[in-house]
């Protein structure tokens, strides 16, 4: 297991500001936690880095006959990108992500819609040539 300290772009290291809630959860995970030589928090059970392969094989386990044993350990990234470009946009988005523009973001992290939107109010045009 290899700790890489920096980001893949300048973009990637950033500050990222979070709810009350969560600061509240990750200091009490801290306080019960046992210490880890590597800061982490979630570490492994030695106190280094949890690998990859064991995070997804405990999240498996904590989600599995539950209602959502169908999200996967990488969709809440994709949910907060999601959540922040329908309130303020994909730049913002993209910005909360690391990234240094919103193609990616928009690309692979996005929802798409699902429904259109509402444009009956332009196509009602359409059947009135008058009406602007």
């Amino acid at each position: 297991m290899f700790y890489q300290p920096a980001t893949k772009t300048a973009s990637g290291h950033h500050v990222v500001l979070i709810p009350a809630h969560v600061a509240t959860m990750l200091l009490e995970r801290q306080l019960m936690a046992e210490p880890s030589h590597v800061d982490a928090v979630f570490p492994a059970r030695g106190g280094g880095w949890l690998a990859p392969c064991n995070l997804r094989r405990q999240w498996r386990q904590a989600t599995e006959g539950t209602d959502v044993d169908w999200v996967r350990p990488h969709d809440p990234r994709r949910t907060v990108a999601t959540r922040i470009e329908r309130s303020h946009g994909s730049k913002r988005a993209a910005a909360q992500l690391g990234h240094s523009s919103d193609k990616v973001t928009t690309a692979h992290y996005i929802e798409k819609l699902a429904v259109a939107p509402d444009s009956t109010g332009v196509l009602d045009t359409l059947a009135d040539p008058h009406r602007t």
